[in-house]
């Protein structure tokens, strides 16, 4: 007992690690947009690309994933998926053109579609009484990386003078956290009996259901931390007042998806929670949309409670339609594989539609229509259904 102890500790230090570094390459660029559209000539539209591949990837890799993660194993793939985050980090220093910056991007997006498709399987293995409150904490860290990259780049660029050196630190806790998974994480292959394909769901309208519902809320995660910052801009804000509040975005979402998988954790019906973190971006939307310049604090906290709360509990979600964590992993993979390719294309839907009519109302009520609509999926969600639905030989 005394060695499990500091063994689960260094586990979970590992995953805090890892999860910090999975969104700041993609909320870093948003408060220096204005300076990357200038060295290297982009367009709004090619911009979106920077938050449209990687979830692209993010999606697409949660379909391979499970099959090569069953074959080389956990340590080996989470690793190299991290070296990626590491290299494509660092190799912002040298960016001076868009297809580069793209390319970037492609290896941070590739890493972190690895490692997303492996955790939430990993967090119910190793921690199957306390799988809500871990898959909370994971989130969580998700979050908070996203508010350290929106938060420091900005000031970073300032001491610096150059974004490219501004986006090139997050390369330093990719280092920590390849370490700590070179330290704590050890390789389980699963059996032939265990292995389970994600395309065995694909006949199952509730994991349709679950894709769309993760997709059309990552959607707005995407358009935010892509356009928030830009959005604010046009408000009159500085580039470092906009990073500040796309880090008080992402603190909320932290702290959300920390908490509210807690309190949910009382009842397996997690209907109640969902409505209310649904019900915050609704009322986060609207606020950008309706009342922008007033009290910009209550929208984006409204945004961020909803947002990450509503992430962490769509995948305690799915891990609780199957009791076995290799077929529970497979079936979030799968929603994740379909939910981040929806996804993909808020970001890009935004830019086309904020072109278009010259502002970003029309976005935000596109998101406020999103949020409706998983609304109404997500009543669906009965527990007492679940071992009919998924009923697996």
């Amino acid at each position: 007992m005394s060695k499990a102890a500091p063994s689960s500790l260094a586990l979970v230090l590992t995953i805090v690690l890892v999860g910090v570094n999975l969104r700041p390459f993609m909320t870093g660029p948003g408060p220096v947009i204005d300076n990357i559209i200038q060295t290297t000539g982009m367009s709004y539209q090619s911009i979106s690309l920077l938050t449209l591949l990687p979830m692209l990837l993010m999606g697409v890799g949660a379909l391979v994933v499970p099959m090569l993660n069953q074959r080389i194993g956990e340590r080996a793939g989470i690793s190299s998926a991290m070296l990626l985050l590491l290299v494509g980090s660092l190799a912002r220093y040298f960016v001076v053109d868009g297809a580069a910056l793209l390319l970037t991007a492609f290896l941070c997006g590739v890493g972190a579609a690895y490692i997303q498709s492996v955790f939430p399987g990993l967090i119910k293995a190793n921690f199957p009484q306390k799988m809500a409150m871990m898959t909370g904490l994971y989130s969580a860290t998700l979050m908070a990386g996203g508010a350290i990259g929106a938060q420091i780049t900005p000031l970073v660029e300032e001491m610096t003078g150059h974004w490219q050196s501004a986006l090139a630190w997050l390369a330093f806790p990719a280092l920590l956290a390849l370490l700590a998974i070179w330290a704590n994480v050890h390789t389980e292959r699963g059996s032939k009996a265990e292995q389970v394909s994600v395309l065995t769901f694909l006949r199952r309208p509730r994991a349709w259901l679950l894709m769309a519902g993760f997709g059309l809320i990552n959607a707005g995660y995407g358009t935010v931390v892509t356009w928030l910052a830009p959005f604010f801009q046009e408000q009159g804000m500085s580039a470092a007042q906009s990073g500040t509040f796309v880090a008080i975005l992402t603190v909320f979402q932290a702290l959300s998806a920390l908490m509210i998988p807690v309190f949910a954790s009382h009842n397996i019906d997690r209907r109640f929670w969902l409505i209310v973190t649904l019900s915050c971006q609704a009322l986060g939307f609207s606020g950008l949309m309706l009342f922008a310049s007033d009290v910009p604090l209550l929208w984006v906290a409204l945004l961020g409670m909803g947002l990450g709360g509503c992430f962490a509990l769509s995948i305690i979600t799915a891990l609780d339609h199957l009791p076995h964590p290799v077929s529970a992993g497979a079936l979030t993979s799968l929603m994740q594989a379909g939910g981040f390719i929806i996804a993909a294309f808020g970001p890009l839907c935004a830019a086309w539609i904020q072109q278009l009519s010259q502002s970003f109302t029309w976005v935000w009520a596109m998101h406020v229509i999103f949020v409706l609509v998983t609304l109404i999926l997500y009543l669906r969600l009965n527990p007492k259904s679940y071992s009919q639905i998924f009923n697996l030989k």
